[in-house]
């Protein structure tokens, strides 16, 4: 509507300049035209240079579906933009188990939080500029749509997790390896001990396994129980190697951090 004023207001401007001569209408409309159209003018520049007529609305989305990109470690990406102490930084991660990449731009900030939390997760905060009323969109929405004034994305991870830049990622597989001949050489000496507490773990869930179905079936026929037996010793293992796995893993993490701080 400002623009349709504009050009209305600035016709009669003319018209009262050209067309009107006798004195005193001559200068009470001109003087009339020329306040309107200044008056005019400087509300369309109001708007357009400082967002006259609106105000900045905050919003805030959190999304939960974050996951790690590694299915061995949980890790995501923040690589700097341009330079590599550059402030501006593309965000990878997954979400629904694919790849999501968030990159920056002059109104959007990406930031990655550790804190002390379980599961990690993604907070939008989204300032935008827009109307205050429906008289001021009605005036000036023509002219100016209502848009984005500044986006934060902040990706907040447990302290466990890794945060890598791209030259990171690529030193890591390297850093594991020789983490894990480390580890091996450690424990070379007590392999013989260590397997034989993973086996006496696994029989004992066996035997817990085997004592509950019992209870829940006391005339178990004895190929039920071999069957049964084997079942959970086969998951027994995949267990307790899995838990072996893990604390391997958080075990050798503080070297693993500590290497991969000296890759710039």
């Amino acid at each position: 509507m400002i623009i349709v004023l504009l050009i209305v207001v600035a016709i009669l401007f003319f018209l009262a300049w050209n067309l009107v001569n006798k004195q005193p209408l001559h200068f009470i409309l001109n003087t009339i035209m020329t306040v309107l159209l200044l008056v005019v003018m400087g509300l369309s520049v109001g708007n357009f240079k400082y967002h006259y007529g609106m105000h900045k609305v905050t919003s805030t989305t959190t999304s939960t579906k974050v996951s790690s990109l590694s299915s061995e470690m949980n890790m995501v990406i923040s690589q700097p933009v341009g330079e590599s102490q550059s402030k501006d930084k593309a965000l990878v991660y997954k979400s629904d188990s694919a790849k999501k990449t968030i990159k920056p731009d002059t109104d959007v900030t990406n930031l990655v939080v550790s804190s002390n939390i379980k599961h990690a997760k993604l907070v939008t905060k989204t300032v935008r500029w827009e109307y205050k009323n429906s008289f001021q969109r009605f005036m000036y929405g023509l002219a100016q749509k209502e848009s984005i004034y500044h986006r934060t994305n902040t990706l907040y991870v447990p302290k466990s997790w890794l945060v890598l830049n791209g030259k990171q990622v690529k030193a890591l597989p390297t850093i594991m390896k020789q983490e894990q001949a480390n580890m091996q050489k450690q424990a070379a000496s007590s392999q013989s001990q260590q397997q034989a507490m993973l086996q006496q773990e696994v029989q004992s869930m066996v035997q817990q396994k085997v004592a509950q179905a019992k209870k829940q079936n006391p005339n178990m026929t004895a190929s039920q129980q071999q069957a049964l037996v084997k079942k959970a010793t086969a998951e027994a293992k995949q267990s307790v190697q899995a838990k072996a796995q893990q604390a391997a893993l958080a075990k050798m993490m503080p070297n693993v951090k500590a290497a991969l701080a000296k890759v710039k």
